[in-house]
């Protein structure tokens, strides 16, 4: 009999484990790529990092930045709201 910390299973957390170094999640999207994946302009992008509100940077060059895969899921995950608050958020918009 194995104690679970975690609450997961065994296989769980090696699957887990598994995903973390998935090689997809290391690969750099341009501020270009990651602007349209999320579907708003780049401008918007550019305000939301100036901001502080984007994901973390990645330095390519001198003069270039990138967004890795696994700090945009971080930023995405981070932004999740309750579906009560969401519907909320929604309705407000609608009476705009």
């Amino acid at each position: 009999m194995s104690i679970q910390i975690t609450g997961l299973s065994k296989a769980e957390r090696k699957l887990e484990r598994g995903a973390r170094y998935h090689p997809e999640l290391f690969r750099v999207l341009s501020l270009e790529e990651w602007c349209t994946e999320k579907g708003f302009s780049l401008s918007t992008g550019k305000r939301l990092i100036a901001a502080g509100e984007g994901p973390t940077l990645t330095r390519l060059s001198t003069r270039r930045f990138g967004i890795q895969r696994r700090h945009d899921l971080e930023w995405m995950r981070a932004r999740e709201v309750a579906a009560p608050l969401a519907a909320r958020d929604l309705q407000d918009e609608d009476q705009s």
